[in-house]
């Protein structure tokens, strides 16, 4: 293919993706016919501009274009040809009369059939235009060209409308509800600039959660707080293919003796997609999270509440306050959201990937929540990111026991999953994100579903108990795993699939992880806040080394994390102080 670039500076092209989608259909009418009717001119079959429509009066075509940055397309392709020989004439030339703004075209050739159904069996030598978005922060996500093609019979004038792909319209879907204990959820959606949520493959929506003070990590008052403190700022990511997402808002354990208090959080809803800035969602970059402990009578009646948006969910009263204390004032509190499912319609199993591993590698397992009932269709909740609501036992080789679950807190993948009559969910997860397996030996598991409701009773929930061996370390398989796994944070097709290669990586607590951490944090990788959390669960010397050195990381999201990160392993590392009364 020859090539010839409008005189248009070009910027760095970091990715170039030919995507052809074929609309043979709409361009069954797009060929041409002089009186002499022996030439035609025709486009190529498979041309992605939409909506395209001809006039054959005037010989103008206009159609749209989505793009992606640095995502080189084909716009237009026309060939004169010989209707009864199926001889090629011309390939014609083209001239840009406007130029677009957002982006570059270039003009050369291309090959290909007819999209009219002439002459089946020719491969033809297109005169072609492209377009390129190199725009990497827009204010307006469209673009617009204008071209003329020519031949020494036709002359042809085409406009193009270019559509960027990115999220667009994000809204909250219904209300704000309580869901049991004080916990605030929202549910969201958003949809993409091509109509198409599978096109925002290279995008994320996330949150971005700032505390009232610098402090990293940000300690809640205490009391009338205890407990461990968030990251500041919280910075959460999902694949913007998912269009929807769910935010819950928990508070920490309570202390006595319980004192007034009263902070605010700022919340900002956003997207990132490769070769774009970080951007707000419209209307979604001031939000506030209000937290409260007050007494409402004066007696010691004391009562948490989280407000947002105008929904609020309470605690009402404390724990330890007796009901004589508030007998004076009554406060209503928002009823628990119902499940739909109940513990004994469901049934859980677990498939290992392998059943044995060696030391500190990725376990990897398959998990099926099935339907029992054979009739009725049924909801159940897996929690935050299809995950949180699995509470995982472990006993360990040396006969210890232990709980683990996983945060709850905060923006990320709606668990709700509606299951048909006798129907089955399954997912991949891996059991490093509850624990890190530091023994050899065999482990005993046990893996269960809680409901929101839960305060602690496992009993009746549907669980599946299961065994995994870990084997001694092995220094070459574990630079192979985190060698694979980086590979495919960097070049996966889609973010989805980078981001949950970069997460399992992240969990490597392995100090020969750390070189394929550090290949995550390179610009607009869009997974540099894994390599960031994978650093601090490994916090040696080179890791707080690297850690350190992403402080100077072009994109402020990274530097933040990276210095919250070492806050926490500083933290982390010194003896703890005497409560302070």
């Amino acid at each position: 293919m020859s090539v010839h670039k409008s005189p248009r500076r070009l910027l760095p092209v970091a990715m170039i993706v030919l995507s052809v989608i074929v609309l043979a259909q709409l361009f069954k009418a797009n060929a041409q016919v002089p009186a002499t009717g022996r030439v035609k001119m025709g486009t190529m079959a498979g041309m992605p501009t939409a909506g395209y429509q001809t006039d054959f009066t005037t010989y103008t075509a206009s159609g749209t274009l989505t793009v992606l940055p640095d995502d080189k397309k084909l716009a237009w392709a026309w060939v004169e040809y010989d209707v009864d020989t199926c001889e090629e004439i011309s390939s014609g030339e083209w001239q840009v009369t406007i130029q677009p703004n957002s982006g570059e075209t270039e003009i050369g050739t291309t090959t290909g059939h007819l999209a009219n159904g002439d002459c089946p069996d020719n491969t033809y030598t297109f005169g072609a235009i492209f377009y390129t978005w190199r725009n990497y922060n827009p204010k307006i996500p469209t673009d617009l060209f204008k071209a003329n093609w020519s031949s020494s019979d036709y002359a042809e004038k085409d406009t193009t409308n270019v559509i960027l792909i990115r999220p667009i319209s994000y809204r909250q879907v219904g209300p704000g509800v309580q869901v049991g204990n004080g916990v605030l959820r929202f549910h969201y959606r958003w949809d993409s600039t091509s109509g198409k949520l599978s096109d925002l493959s290279q995008c994320k929506v996330g949150e971005y959660v700032e505390y009232p003070t610098d402090d990293q990590p940000w300690p809640w008052p205490s009391p009338p707080y205890s407990g461990t403190s968030p990251n500041n700022p919280t910075i959460q990511w999902i694949p913007g293919v998912m269009g929807k997402g769910t935010d819950y808002h928990y508070h920490n354990p309570f202390r006595t003796p319980y004192k007034k208090n009263a902070f605010n959080a700022t919340q900002q809803y956003r997207y990132e997609c490769r070769d774009l800035d970080t951007t707000d969602f419209p209307h979604w970059d001031d939000i506030t999270i209000a937290r409260k402990v007050r007494d409402i009578t004066g007696h010691g009646c004391w009562v948490y509440t989280v407000t947002k948006t105008g929904y609020s969910a309470t605690v009402a009263p404390l724990p330890g306050v007796s009901v004589d204390d508030c007998a004076q004032k009554s406060t209503s509190v928002p009823e628990t959201a119902p499940r739909a499912a109940g513990a004994n319609e469901l049934g859980l199993s677990v498939a290992l990937s392998q059943p044995s591993t060696g030391l500190n590698e990725p376990i990897f397992f398959d998990l099926t929540v099935s339907n029992r009932n054979a009739v009725d269709a049924v909801g159940l909740d897996l929690g935050l990111n299809q995950k949180a609501n699995l509470e995982l036992s472990i006993t360990a080789p040396d006969g210890a026991v232990l709980t683990r679950k996983l945060p709850a807190e905060g923006f990320g993948a709606s668990g709700e999953v509606t299951l048909a009559p006798a129907g089955v969910f399954t997912e991949r997860l891996f059991l490093n994100e509850w624990y890190g397996f530091p023994q050899t030996g065999t482990y005993r598991l046990k893996l269960t579903l809680l409901d929101d409701a839960d305060a602690g009773g496992t009993a009746d929930r549907p669980s599946a108990e299961f065994s995994v061996q870990i084997l001694p370390r092995s220094p070459a398989e574990l630079e192979r795993v985190s060698r694979e796994l980086a590979d495919k944070a960097l070049k996966a097709p889609t973010l989805e699939e980078s981001m949950d290669a970069a997460s399992a990586l992240s969990y490597i607590r392995d100090p020969l992880a750390v070189d394929s951490l550090v290949r995550l944090l390179q610009p607009r990788s869009l997974v540099e806040n894994y390599a960031v959390d994978g650093l601090g669960r490994i916090g040696n010397a080179a890791a707080i080394a690297a850690l350190e050195a992403a402080q100077d990381h072009p994109d402020g999201d990274v530097r933040a994390a990276a210095r919250s990160t070492l806050g926490a392993l500083q933290r982390n590392a010194q003896p703890p102080s005497a409560p302070k009364n």
